[in-house]
């Protein structure tokens, strides 16, 4: 939850290690993992993302999005729609939540990072795609549990798929 962009130099600082950062050293199984080079490639794989969910984080949004170092803008389509006096939930459709995720895609254009946002439906990932997000989700993990869940127990209780 980014709202300033004093936060978004913190979360570079976080994320990056020295000298574009200040990420404590020791990357102990990410050496096991990639080799011991791994510190020497980690700031150009690590991609810091400042999470855009609430009134300050837009009003502060160009601040934000100038920040040296950081990869993109990360919408939390339920908090952001929360924090304007809407229902929280993902793939919205309400004009001013329109205008609000095309000011966050404008931003990061502008600064050359990329645009991020979660959907809850493939369908709507495809959307936010075309109209020029550079990430987007399908859904979550959590919900991709629940809904086989769901499917399971209703094929155990025999009447098939909900």
């Amino acid at each position: 939850m980014i709202e300033t962009a004093a936060d978004a130099q913190r979360l570079v600082k976080a994320c990056l290690y020295a000298p574009e950062g200040g990420r404590s050293f020791g990357p102990v199984r990410a050496r096991l993992v990639f080799g011991e080079g791994y510190w020497q490639a980690a700031n150009r794989e690590i991609l810091p993302l400042a999470m855009i969910e609430t009134r300050a984080a837009m009003e502060n949004l160009d601040a934000i999005a100038a920040t040296p170092g950081l990869a993109g803008l990360y919408v939390g389509p339920a908090d952001l729609a929360l924090a304007h006096g809407f229902p929280p939930g993902f793939d919205r459709q309400e004009p001013d939540m329109m205008a609000k995720l095309e000011r966050v895609r404008l931003a990061c254009k502008a600064n050359g990072i990329a645009a991020c946002i979660h959907c809850g439906d493939p369908a709507y990932a495809v959307r936010m795609s075309a109209e020029g997000f550079n990430l987007t989700t399908i859904g979550s993990d959590a919900r991709f549990i629940e809904a086989g869940s769901r499917s399971s127990i209703a094929r155990f209780r025999g009447g098939g798929d909900p």
